[in-house]
């Protein structure tokens, strides 16, 4: 399965901004509540997925989606997640979906090499 290039999801303050194209590839409507769990392969790799609440469990766990796509997502469960990334693409992965980080480009990345090794110099 493939990466869904503009599902995407993003962890902002105290919620979850989730595109046209995520909510749609999920099959949320507003007022459905969406889980984040995590899936452990090993003990050296886990990673966060995303469904309705149904797909995981009971259809009252989870936070409800809003009219504008966010959700609640805010303590310990934001900080969680954070430890993952701040931006995920969806990707097929079961009944739901696996968030893959999307790497943000370093403040370093738009200079030359020169400006680079100016930077070193300071």
């Amino acid at each position: 399965m493939e990466l869904q290039d503009n599902a995407i999801v993003s962890v902002d303050n105290n919620k979850l901004t989730l595109s046209k194209e995520a909510v749609n590839l999920l099959g949320a409507e507003p007022s459905d509540r969406l889980l984040i769990t995590y899936y452990t392969v090993s003990s050296e790799e886990t990673f966060p997925v995303i469904g309705k609440s149904e797909v995981f469990t009971d259809k009252s766990d989870g936070n409800r989606l809003t009219k504008s796509n966010t959700v609640s997502f805010r303590g310990m469960q934001r900080e969680i997640l954070l430890e993952y990334g701040k931006f995920f693409r969806l990707k097929p992965f079961n009944n739901y979906f696996k968030m893959v980080k999307i790497e943000e480009p370093s403040n370093n990345d738009d200079l030359s090499e020169e400006e680079l090794d100016l930077e070193n110099l300071k």
